[in-house]
C-alpha cells in the first residue's frame, strides 16, 4: 500500500525514474479498487432484484445507490489518471525510454472514437475493432515497464533503487 500512496504523493511528477515495484504495485492496487467499485455498482441491482422477488416492490434508494457507485467509479478513475500516466512515464524513464511514448496511444483512441461515430451513424463497422490498436499499445507499454531499468544514472536521473 505504501507504493500506491507514494505514487499519489507524486501526483503529476513526470520527471525522474520509478522502480518496477512502484509502477506495478500502483497498477495492482488501482485494479483492485476499480474491481471493487465496479462490483459495488451492480450490488444494488442484485439486492433490489432479490427484494423485488420477495416483496413485489423495489426500495426507492437502490437506483440512487447504483448511480452513486457509477459516479464514484468514474470520479476515482479520473482522479488516478494523471498519477497513473506519471508513474508509467517514470518507469519508461528508468528503462532509458522517453515518457512521450505514452502519446502513441492517442491514435488508437482516435481510431476507436471514429469507429464509434461510424457505428452510430451507419451501423456498419463495429467500434470494438478500435480496441485492437489500444490493446496492442497497452501490451507493448506493459512489456516495456517490465524490463529491467538501467543500473547506472541515465539522462532521466539516478537509479531509483540506489
Amino acid at each position: 500500500m505504501k507504493w500506491y500512496i507514494a505514487v499519489l504523493k507524486k501526483y503529476a511528477v513526470f520527471s525522474g525514474r520509478a522502480r518496477r515495484k512502484e509502477c506495478w504495485m500502483f497498477i495492482l492496487f488501482n485494479t483492485i479498487i476499480h474491481l471493487v467499485l465496479h462490483l459495488l455498482r451492480y450490488a444494488p441491482r442484485e439486492i433490489g432484484w432479490e427484494f423485488y422477488q420477495r416483496t413485489g416492490s423495489i426500495p426507492g434508494i437502490l437506483p440512487h445507490m447504483e448511480l452513486f457507485f457509477i459516479i464514484l467509479f468514474f470520479a476515482y478513475s479520473i482522479a488516478v489518471l494523471v498519477p497513473g500516466l506519471a508513474v508509467v512515464a517514470r518507469r519508461l524513464h528508468d528503462t532509458g525510454r522517453s515518457g512521450l511514448l505514452l502519446l502513441w496511444g492517442l491514435p488508437g483512441l482516435g481510431i476507436t472514437w471514429i469507429l464509434r461515430q461510424l457505428y452510430d451513424i451507419h451501423r456498419t463497422v463495429s467500434p470494438t475493432w478500435g480496441l485492437i490498436p489500444i490493446g496492442i499499445f497497452v501490451i507493448l507499454i506493459g512489456i516495456l515497464t517490465v524490463l529491467k531499468g538501467s543500473p547506472e544514472k541515465n539522462r532521466y536521473g539516478p537509479d531509483p533503487r540506489a
